[in-house]
């Protein structure tokens, strides 16, 4: 713990918590634009943090690193989403200092909404990093995919990157495939039909024939409407978690080293999938990279209009372009019928 006084603190605090910056409405620009934009604004958001983090400890922290992941680590947070973290640890961090560590993060940055409910110890084979709080039967590697560092050693969160790669390739890493599969056909069902089941009750996302979007809950629990996040975003980010898993396993069966780590891939979708193709590790021709890229950044526009006017305007209803909405998902839908991520020939 750093022997840092409060007055220092609090000075540092008054400096910086001014600079976050203004949230960014969707409504105002094109959704090009608007994604540009919004990654800016997650990067300028996670500089402050980090900023304001470095008064907590003394030097860098040795054995444990603070990460965002999920819209955070992507950069593709709506200024009104809670920022997700992931505290990672090796075996010398003394597990009853996680919560203290956490509520110094909720300290040094008041001002945001905060999400970190999750710890990851590694080389832990009873706790695989794959799952939730290292539970097997609740498999997220995508927590990993997305993971950003935001703080603490960068030596921890690259073990944790590791770790992810070898469990990939172990037993684990074929349920998680399987895991990832399952949901992309969850999605895709969503993306036909606007709605799913929560415990027996369908929920409504959007009305493709009213040119409806729905949005119930601000952080999505207990079955809340999330409008396009569960279907057409969420289908483009499980078709290439599972082909990105398959792609490692298909590798390893061949002898072959890994065709990417997961600290080379970026972490922002429409980036993802641009630097896919231009790096050859997708036999998409050019257009239909761009198509997917195009279309991921339309639905996340549209998704961040449904919060925005759920949370500003209080607004459960938010309508959309009937006829580019369906004309979008049903290509979309058509795209994401083949693998993302497949080598080129002669090319890795």
């Amino acid at each position: 713990m750093a022997n840092n006084s409060g007055d220092r603190n609090d000075r540092f605090r008054s400096k910086h918590r001014r600079r976050f910056p203004p949230a960014i409405d969707p409504f105002d620009t094109d959704h090009i634009t608007y994604v540009r934009r919004l990654e800016v604004y997650n990067q300028h958001l996670q500089r402050e943090i980090q900023r304001s983090l470095e008064s907590l400890w003394d030097g860098q922290p040795e054995h444990f690193a603070v990460a965002t992941s999920g819209s955070d680590g992507r950069f593709e947070k709506a200024p009104q989403s809670k920022m997700e973290v992931i505290l990672l640890h090796d075996a010398s961090f003394d597990s009853r200092e996680i919560s203290i560590r956490l509520k110094e993060l909720i300290r040094a940055c008041p001002d945001i909404l905060w999400d970190i409910d999750e710890s990851k110890p590694l080389g832990d084979s009873s706790k695989p990093i794959s799952g939730y709080h290292g539970d097997s039967t609740k498999l997220y590697p995508t927590r990993m995919f997305d993971a950003e560092l935001l703080s603490g050693n960068p030596a921890v969160f690259l073990g944790g990157l590791e770790q992810q790669e070898r469990e990939l390739l172990a037993p684990i890493g074929e349920k998680c495939f399987d895991n990832m599969v399952q949901r992309r056909k969850d999605s895709l069902g969503i993306m036909r039909t606007g709605s799913k089941n929560f415990r027996g009750k369908p929920i409504v996302h959007f009305d493709l024939g009213q040119g409806f979007s729905y949005y119930t809950n601000p952080h999505l629990t207990d079955g809340g409407a999330g409008s396009f996040k569960f279907g057409p975003l969420r289908a483009v980010q499980y078709r290439l978690a599972s082909d990105l898993i398959s792609a490692y396993r298909t590798a390893a069966r061949a002898g072959k080293p890994l065709p990417f780590t997961l600290d080379d891939i970026p972490k922002n979708i429409p980036e993802r999938l641009l630097w896919l193709e231009t790096g050859g590790f997708t036999s998409l021709p050019v257009p239909e990279a761009v198509f997917l890229a195009d279309h991921y950044c339309y639905f996340l526009q549209q998704y961040h209009k449904s919060q925005w006017n759920y949370l500003k305007n209080g607004e459960m209803i938010t309508e959309f372009d009937i006829e580019e909405v369906n004309n979008r998902m049903a290509d979309l839908s058509r795209l994401l019928q083949r693998p993302i991520i497949e080598m080129t020939n002669g090319s890795h």
